[in-house]
């Protein structure tokens, strides 16, 4: 079986550290990105079985940044966070083929049953 990576693309800690912390337990790495252009830049150079993606980077609206990271990667289980979101944009960001999404806070048990199905649906 080949290694599994998970892109983590956040800047809140407390959520990079509880994926970090769940794919450790999975047997997984991580690849951590802060920032929209890294994010995009690791999507184009590296192969990950998931994508953890918080909503809340405010360098792009939401909407159009999982249109883009779903055009460059349309088969990869994709993971949203958001902190907090009206049901017109989750009911928009979910038909791009959000693979769940995890309202925040994020606890340990949602986030490792959505990877754990992330990555069972990929491998």
């Amino acid at each position: 079986m080949l290694p599994c990576n998970i892109l983590v693309g956040s800047k809140t800690v407390a959520n990079i550290h509880l994926c970090e912390e769940v794919a450790a337990e999975l047997g997984v790495a991580t690849i951590v990105q802060k920032r929209m252009a890294d994010i995009l830049l690791s999507l184009q150079e590296d192969d990950f079985n998931a994508i953890v993606f918080d909503l809340d980077i405010k360098e792009m609206e939401a909407l159009k940044a999982i249109r883009l990271i779903r055009r460059m990667r349309p088969k990869i289980p994709l993971i949203a966070l958001a902190k907090k979101i009206d049901k017109r944009s989750g009911g928009k960001i979910l038909s791009e083929g959000v693979f769940p999404m995890i309202v925040a806070p994020p606890n340990k048990k949602n986030l490792s049953a959505a990877i754990g199905a992330a990555l069972n649906k990929k491998i």
